[in-house]
């Protein structure tokens, strides 16, 4: 009975190398056809080169000087225009004693969290503003990359900020991507489309939507000789 139980043990951990075995060698071959077989084909861009060598970098940080001096002013009109109020109330809480003291209080705590919120938003316009800018610059973009990608036959693009410690000359497209894009981003071309004037005493400003590539204009099709009227044919 022992040499039985010994046979069909033996039996059973066969079979579980076999497994083993077979699985292994089927995970070979997978990694094999997806590394060897059919590599991917990686090429590098980068964005902020050709940002550069296209003048939109420049004009961009013009643009962003601009608008935080408007920043600067709106900072300046919010101080001056609630900073006395906040002043007068702060004497007041110090000479007012009892429950007049603690609503006093309240109204102070009010006044300087607008202002802090204010100042906050001042800030938080300035910083969408310029991600604004870049997002419509990269938008635009987007498309010269496509096609150049297309034409190398690449798989994936990589911008070499996302932690890249090496670059084979060979697979970098910046060059390429910059003379397919330069003619498009002419100095002229607005950085957002349909923006109004910033007044510095409100900061409005409208939602612009982005800028759409300009796609060459397809064949005109000749149109169809107008039908003549009965009495014209007659």
């Amino acid at each position: 009975m022992n040499g039985e139980q010994n046979i069909e043990q033996g039996g059973k951990s066969g079979m579980r190398w076999f497994q083993i075995l077979y699985i292994v060698a089927l995970v070979a071959v997978l990694a094999t056809s997806v590394f060897f077989l059919n590599p991917h084909r990686v090429g590098v861009l980068d964005v902020n080169r050709v940002a550069r060598e296209t003048g939109i970098a420049s004009r961009i940080d013009r643009e962003y000087k601009a608008r935080r001096q408007i920043a600067i002013e709106r900072a300046t009109k919010l101080q001056r225009d609630q900073a006395p109020r906040i002043e007068e109330l702060a004497r007041k809480v110090n000479a007012a004693s009892g429950t007049e003291k603690a609503l006093l209080q309240d109204e102070f705590v009010k006044a300087r969290e607008e202002f802090e919120y204010g100042k906050l938003d001042i800030n938080r316009d300035l910083q969408n503003y310029q991600n604004r800018l870049w997002m419509t610059f990269k938008k635009r973009l987007q498309p010269f990359i496509d096609i150049t990608a297309r034409k190398r036959k690449l798989d994936v693009v990589m911008d070499p900020s996302a932690s890249v410690v090496y670059v084979r000359p060979a697979v970098d497209i910046t060059d390429s991507v910059i003379n397919v894009c330069r003619d498009y981003f002419t100095a002229t071309l607005p950085l957002l489309e349909e923006t109004r004037a910033v007044s510095p005493a409100s900061g409005d400003e409208g939602e612009a939507p982005l800028a759409p590539i300009a796609q060459p204009a397809p064949a005109k099709a000749k149109a169809p000789a107008p039908a003549k009227s009965k009495a014209a044919r007659k």
